[in-house]
């Protein structure tokens, strides 16, 4: 996984994200202060340092939706693991 993943499942774990109105606060790691996650169109960006320079959802944006990502996450072990068999099963007959 991801440490950026990794790293919002911990922050959504601890329960201090802040839902508004059309945002989240979720906490800073480092500092006692809040980033502000919002979906701009249909793109969600974050206030922090990391999401700025890089452009790429950052450990903040994660933690917003920790049961999506592990859905997903599941979804597509599973499925590979499905495709294991059948590509084994296939290759035998």
């Amino acid at each position: 996984m991801d440490v950026r993943k990794f790293r919002g499942l911990q922050i959504a774990k601890a329960g201090r994200i802040k839902k508004l109105k059309n945002s989240w606060l979720v906490p800073s790691e480092s500092r006692n202060d809040y980033y502000s996650v919002k979906l701009v169109g249909d793109k969600q960006v974050c206030n922090c340092p990391d999401f700025e320079l890089r452009q790429h959802k950052c450990k903040h944006i994660w933690s917003e939706f920790p049961e999506l990502l592990l859905y997903f996450e599941m979804t597509a072990a599973i499925m590979s693991a499905s495709f294991l068999k059948f590509l084994d099963e296939y290759i035998k007959s």
